[in-house]
């Protein structure tokens, strides 16, 4: 039976000793004569056909457990054999290229099924490193900690949670685990934008000098009491390496009573120029492209408690490292130091503003600054004015507003509206990929008439708006504002998230201009605004250009 059903398979010799054996000690008679004909057969043929597969799992299993697959021949024949089985319906869906198969727990749920079940949920991320003073020895009782955060139309604000009175001031925090060698761990934060800094958050006796992430630095800056920097991570990615530089009270204290360095008189900047080189792109919040944008890396003049930016114009421009993106958005910026800097733009037009011997010129007015107290400086600022540009930096803000730097994978965030994010890089260090998002600001663009047509040049006028939606109290602000050489002022609202309606008045050695409440929306840029002035051409109040 075995061979005919098994065709070429071989059973031992001693198979029919094995059965009769086990038939005896199971108590079964075998009668090996020939059976009557009154014994049915069938019952003999199932009970053998049992015992032989009881042999075989028994026997023939041991003897050929390590041959449970005989190798495969092409010369074989077989049958075609199909098993009908219960099982659900499954559709023809189109398959995913990028899905690899992979080995591991089936029973342990993966970071893509924690995903599709919630789609909204971020896949947990967690920080580590150590922590140090400012001469590089381990500190072991400072509180770190993440914070999640949400853009709170202004700033990056912490998210409340509990009670406001507990220990954590009614904050979500992750706290650090660190040891006595600085060693920290910050595990399971989940949460898109967070801000890592010290425990309190609001006033705490620690302040952080710099973050090291790999080879950047970030330096931040005080704010409503908390310090620290704001980050966001990739989905599920570990930040590892960080170090964190402190300081402890008694320091801050010292050094807070110390007179910071102003940007006009340090040469700490310039000395270490060119040490490193700063590539990559400028895109809008959708990923496209901005093209021709005027763009720059700037020194930052920094203590742990304050934060002072160099005035972009006229003053701290040479002091700038510019570039300008080309078609793709692409730039790249060479001598980027290890000292707090941040990147910024400029104007579209800045290079029509400002004449061929510009830098010259800030030299020369810059060293004369240096010598003497602001008080004494106005006459010469009037005799700079002459030279037909503005002497305030707000005269040459930026047309967009840096969002974001994404480094490393890393998205760095600054603290509120319209703000630096300061960084250095590790001397003679290539930061390369970086991606640098930007939106449009929110301008005005007006230009100044007397009676008879003749427009305004080359002076300062007061603007003043009110501005406001209906249901609502209004509010007002009031600037003074550049005149350029062809008769326009430009000026920028920072009012970025909500469409308001506006009246603009502008003031003149007593003359005054309104026109009609206009509608902005954010980004948008209102150009070609007239105000007119019922009176005859007046001359500016200006020395002679020299």
């Amino acid at each position: 039976m075995v061979r005919e059903t098994l065709g070429s398979f071989q059973p031992s010799t001693n198979l029919t000793e094995n059965i009769i054996r086990t038939l005896k000690e199971t108590g079964t008679q075998i009668d090996l004569t020939a059976s009557s004909g009154n014994k049915p057969l069938v019952p003999w043929v199932i009970a053998a056909s049992t015992l032989i597969l009881v042999a075989l799992m028994l026997g023939l299993g041991a003897q050929h457990l390590a041959r449970f697959q005989q190798p495969y021949s092409l010369d074989a024949t077989s049958e075609m054999i199909v098993d009908i089985v219960d099982a659900a319906v499954i559709s023809n869906l189109p398959s995913d290229p990028d899905v690899r198969n992979q080995i591991g727990n089936a029973d342990a749920p993966d970071k893509s099924e924690e995903t599709s079940q919630n789609p909204d949920a971020k896949l947990p991320s967690s920080a580590s490193g150590r922590v140090v003073d400012e001469a590089g020895k381990p500190v072991d009782d400072v509180k770190i900690a993440i914070f999640p955060v949400k853009d709170g139309r202004g700033a990056w604000f912490p998210i409340a949670i509990g009670n406001p009175t507990s220990i954590h001031g009614g904050l979500l925090a992750f706290p650090a685990e660190i040891n006595r060698d600085g060693n920290f761990t910050i595990r399971n934060f989940n949460q898109s934008a967070v801000l890592l800094g010290t425990l309190p958050f609001y006033r705490p006796e620690t302040r952080i000098i710099k973050v090291r992430i790999g080879e950047l630095y970030l330096f931040p800056n005080k704010m409503s009491g908390s310090n620290g920097i704001v980050l966001e991570t990739e989905q599920g990615e570990d930040i590892t390496n960080v170090e964190i530089t402190v300081r402890d009270p008694l320091q801050n204290r010292a050094k807070a009573r110390q007179k910071s360095v102003t940007h006009g008189s340090s040469p700490h900047y310039i000395a270490q120029r060119g040490t490193g080189n700063f590539t990559g792109r400028v895109v809008d919040p959708d990923g496209n492209p901005v093209a021709d944008l005027p763009i720059f890396i700037g020194p930052h003049n920094i203590n742990p408690d304050e934060m002072f930016w160099t005035a972009i114009l006229p003053d701290g421009y040479p002091q700038l490292r510019r570039a300008q993106t080309d078609v793709e958005g692409r730039f790249s910026i060479t001598g980027v130091t290890s000292v707090p800097q941040y990147f910024g733009a400029l104007p579209y037009n800045i290079d029509k503003r400002l004449p061929e011997d510009f830098e010259t010129i800030i030299k020369d007015f810059n060293a004369r600054a240096n010598q003497l107290p602001f008080h004494r400086l106005k006459p010469y600022i009037k005799e700079f004015e002459a030279y037909g540009f503005g002497t305030s930096h707000y005269d040459y803000e930026s047309d967009v507003e840096i969002l974001s730097l994404r480094i490393n994978g890393i998205i760095f965030y600054s603290r509120a509206d319209f703000g630096e994010i300061a960084f250095g890089v590790v001397p003679g260090t290539h930061i390369k990929d970086v991606v640098v998002t930007v939106q449009p600001r929110t301008r005005v663009q007006g230009r100044i008439l007397f009676k008879d047509g003749t427009s305004l040049t080359n002076d300062r006028l007061t603007l003043t708006y009110n501005f406001g939606h209906s249901g609502h109290g209004g509010r007002s602000a009031r600037d003074k504002l550049w005149v350029d050489a062809d008769g326009y002022f430009v000026h920028y609202l920072d009012q970025r998230d909500v469409t308001f309606s506006y009246t603009f008045t502008v003031e003149y050695q007593g003359l005054k201009a309104t026109i009609n409440p206009v509608q902005i929306s954010p980004g948008q840029w209102l150009d070609n605004l007239t105000f007119t002035f019922d009176s005859a051409p007046i001359v500016p109040k200006r020395p002679p250009r020299k």
